[in-house]
């Protein structure tokens, strides 16, 4: 599913709104145990997408999960 016909909040590629909420979504992965947003819903799809940008280099980042 898609935000306004939209993969990303601003189009087909990232932009800086992209960035800056997931930035601070990253964050609250990244230290956290506890699931975002729950699977399927719309933020939690342009959230895995989001991830994917730059060959994954986000899902691929340490987690606490990892320790």
């Amino acid at each position: 599913m898609t935000c306004c016909g939209k993969r990303l909040l601003d189009g087909d590629s990232p932009s800086g709104s992209d960035y800056l909420l997931f930035g601070s979504m990253m964050w609250a992965y990244v230290v956290s145990t506890q699931q975002l947003v729950e699977p399927g819903d719309p933020v939690d799809e342009w959230f895995k997408r989001m991830l994917s940008v730059h060959d994954g280099a986000a899902a691929n980042a340490l987690t606490v999960r990892d320790i």
